[in-house]
């Protein structure tokens, strides 16, 4: 073949593929324009060029579109093992701002979309009512603009969003409610508990009993003969020391020095058997003082009679004519029965009384 023939046939190839190629273009033009539409995610943007950062299932992501301003929003669907940390740390997010975005209280789940944003401020938000964007956008002074490019909406202002449909709005929660978008919730009224308050305890029915003359007793001044009165009592007050007890029915009645936290449980300061109490509150701060006060609480130094760890009364009233006092306790006749006896101010039996206050 001579030199000119071959230059022939080269150049009727050439032009044989040239409009072969340019059939195929017009054949494909729909599919390249839709091609390129959109945008790959960067490298940069997903981390995808750091050999440690987490795997994310891309087929999950919604396409990327940026605007003039690189606005952008992504949906994600959660996948088995993905955790927001991962989530945030593939694209270069927070945490704090993926939940505040998407209003995440709790752990996230396999099939959950989120929406992903670089920007600083915006909120999932959930159409009430079937509406056209641009009427939605006018109805709450919303940037039209920014809401399209954001959600994808093509630039179409007649883009109708459905009742449930969840959009992105870029304006922060206060400016929501500023423009009426959200309700502001009511304010929670926290009503103050005072620890210093007893609670409603039903009137005790006290059973009376004659007082007799003691010059006989072989007890002395200390003698269950001077009971003035007794009852029964339940309680379910919690405040360290054991139900029942003399301890625990003087600490119930007595919340200028045991306070209460609720209506059931005491703070309980004073620690140490009945015997103990003395030393006990002087360390944390009461006032201690061997003459008696209405309202004080008398502690018995161990051994006086009944018990070998003391006990412990309120004082209820005092007569100075005669030096006597009423005295209320419990356990001094048995346990979880309560009484009122007549007691001598002069009592040796009486190691000291704690007051209350400090």
């Amino acid at each position: 073949m001579t030199p000119h023939k071959q230059v022939f046939w080269m150049k009727f190839v050439i032009t044989l593929v040239f409009i072969v190629s340019l059939i195929f273009v017009i054949a494909y033009a729909d599919k390249f324009a839709e091609a390129k539409q959109e945008l790959a995610i960067s490298p940069t943007f997903v981390g995808l060029n750091d050999s440690n950062s987490p795997e994310i299932n891309l087929d999950e992501i919604a396409s990327v579109e940026l605007d003039a301003n690189d606005k952008w929003v992504i949906k994600v669907k959660v996948q088995p093992g993905d955790t927001l940390d991962k989530i945030a740390r593939t694209f270069g997010s927070t945490i704090s701002h993926i939940k505040s975005v998407n209003h995440i209280t709790g752990p996230i789940r396999p099939g959950d979309t989120l929406m992903i944003t670089d920007e600083e401020k915006g909120f999932v938000y959930s159409i009430l009512e079937k509406t056209n964007i641009m009427v939605f956008a006018n109805q709450y002074n919303l940037n039209l603009e920014d809401l399209m490019t954001l959600n994808y909406m093509m630039w179409d202002s007649t883009e109708v969003l459905q009742a449930g449909q969840e959009i992105f709005i870029p304006i922060t929660v206060e400016d929501a409610y500023n423009k009426g978008l959200l309700e502001r919730p009511a304010p929670v009224i926290i009503t103050k508990t005072s620890t210093n308050k007893r609670p409603t305890i039903t009137k005790p029915q006290w059973t009376s009993i004659t007082r007799i003359s003691t010059s006989s007793s072989s007890q002395g001044e200390w003698t269950k003969s001077k009971i003035l009165s007794k009852r029964i009592y339940k309680s379910n007050v919690i405040n360290g020391f054991y139900a029942g007890q003399c301890t625990h029915y003087v600490a119930m009645i007595t919340p200028a020095l045991f306070p209460y936290k609720d209506a059931i449980h005491q703070t309980r300061k004073i620690t140490g058997n009945a015997g103990q109490r003395c030393d006990s509150a002087r360390k944390n701060g009461y006032s201690v003082w061997s003459k008696p006060s209405v309202g004080a609480v008398a502690v018995y130094s161990a051994g006086w009679g009944v018990s070998y760890a003391g006990h412990v009364a309120k004082v209820v009233s005092i007569n100075s004519e005669n030096a006597e006092m009423v005295v209320e306790e419990a356990n001094y006749i048995t346990k979880w029965v309560a009484d009122r006896r007549v007691e001598s101010t002069k009592s040796k039996s009486i190691k000291c009384y704690i007051y209350p206050g400090r």
